[in-house]
């Protein structure tokens, strides 16, 4: 089974999918490379991202066969903000997301305008907790946790 991606735009995004329970359903386990599963925009997601996305933080909403994870910056002063998942991988007992965030620099020219960068990823609904991390210069730190 060839897993293709394919390019979707939702709310203002344009974001990736690629369906991470077919991987499960081959039984690959470790790195998954980047791509990931971004669920399809619906009007309860979009009220749910809505809701949040000025909070920074890691969300997870509960599905009937997913569960997806939004990951925010919270709301940031202008443009020139943005966060990246660069690998999601599980192990035995944990999913792990692994994000990057990018600041704008004093002389980076931005747009004066509110924005609010976030990430969704749709993860199997297997019980596994998932754990979040940003990538820094010091190593992974925690930003947010699942319990199941």
């Amino acid at each position: 089974m060839q897993l293709v991606p394919r390019r979707i735009r939702a709310w203002g995004k344009v974001l990736g999918l690629v369906c991470l329970s077919s991987l499960m359903a081959l039984g690959l386990t470790g790195d998954i490379p980047c791509g990931f599963g971004t669920p399809s925009p619906t009007p309860d997601l979009e009220t749910w991202v809505e809701k949040l996305k000025s909070q920074e933080g890691v969300f997870v909403r509960e599905e009937s066969n997913c569960r997806i994870v939004l990951v925010t910056m919270g709301a940031r002063p202008t443009g020139g903000y943005s966060i990246k998942v660069e690998k999601v991988r599980r192990t035995q007992d944990a999913w792990i997301i692994e994000v990057t965030t990018h600041v704008p620099g004093p002389h980076d020219v931005v747009t004066q305008v509110i924005t609010y960068p976030y990430q969704l990823i749709r993860i199997p609904k297997d019980g596994l907790k998932i754990e979040v991390y940003e990538k820094t210069e010091r190593g992974l730190i925690m930003k947010g946790l699942s319990r199941s």
